[in-house]
């Protein structure tokens, strides 16, 4: 089997990243190394390191999106359908949920979301991660929300939080909002994941 292919079928068939499944891949990876039948770097780096298969792992997935974005679902199916990927998808997403910004008013409205239910139904900018995101305009990532004083509680059981803006024309269109029930489960993987989403998802608004 390809090496392409091989990784991309433990891939499919883990319904979640995890530690077990980097692991399985890089045992994997490694075997294949030792038999001289990698050539190459075809699908992922060359070190096959849990940083490197989570970035593949994470490129997969967004190949997905692209797919979901282009169908002829409207917004509302195609942002539930992400949430649902996401959270399925990635073991530390443990919410996931995005907001629509009016920038007239200055205010975020939720709307698709998987995970528990909030009381955040409607959010002013500046206000909590979510605000201060649609603010500055800038990824924001709260690796422990007990030292942010500037946070909305949403659940007790969540420690921390990563909030992506979507832009459209240069504004601020929406915002894709993954809360862990982990502290410090965040790495610049996931940024730069949940950045290239947004961007793909930015055609739908």
């Amino acid at each position: 089997m390809a090496k392409a292919s091989a990784i991309n079928y433990i891939l499919i068939r883990s319904e979640k990243i995890d530690t077990k499944t980097i692991k399985h891949l890089i045992i994997y990876c490694k075997k294949l190394t030792q038999i001289g039948t990698i050539q190459g770097s075809q699908c992922c780096p060359p070190l096959y390191s849990t940083r490197s298969l989570k970035t593949f792992y994470l490129d997969t997935i967004c190949v997905k999106r692209t797919k979901i974005a282009e169908n002829r679902m409207d917004m509302n199916d195609k942002l539930s359908a992400v949430c649902e990927l996401l959270k399925n998808k990635v073991e530390h997403y443990n919410w996931v949920g995005f907001y629509i910004a009016d920038s007239s008013s200055r205010e975020l409205s939720l709307a698709s979301f998987v995970g528990e239910p909030t009381e955040h139904i409607k959010i002013q900018f500046g206000s909590g991660i979510y605000g201060q995101a649609a603010e500055t305009m800038k990824t924001f990532v709260v690796q422990d929300v007990s030292s942010e004083t500037n946070y909305l509680s949403c659940s007790p059981n969540v420690k921390s939080e990563i909030v992506t803006p979507i832009f459209k024309d240069g504004q601020i269109a929406a915002e894709l909002d993954i809360d862990s029930h982990s502290i410090s489960p965040f790495t610049n993987e996931d940024k730069i994941f949940l950045e290239n989403v947004c961007r793909i998802l930015s055609r739908i608004f």
